[in-house]
């Protein structure tokens, strides 16, 4: 699913225009990422619960040369 079915699914379920649900899902994917920079946590009930986890650094290599 890709973020135009989600808006499609806005609108087939509640009726608006196309434009007002697209602002409404960019609001909401927009406010997601705001939160999760700035290192809050997000728990949605019954959906899943998003947090940025610090990772170490990897070496990067190129298979072919090694």
């Amino acid at each position: 699913m890709i973020k135009l079915d989600i808006i499609n699914e806005v609108v087939n379920r509640t009726g608006i225009t196309k434009t007002k649900a697209e602002m409404a899902v960019e609001t909401v994917f927009e406010s997601m990422k705001k939160a999760l920079e700035q290192g809050d946590r997000i728990e949605l009930r019954g959906f899943g619960v998003f947090n940025v986890k610090p990772r170490k650094t990897g070496i990067g290599r190129n298979p072919r040369t090694g």
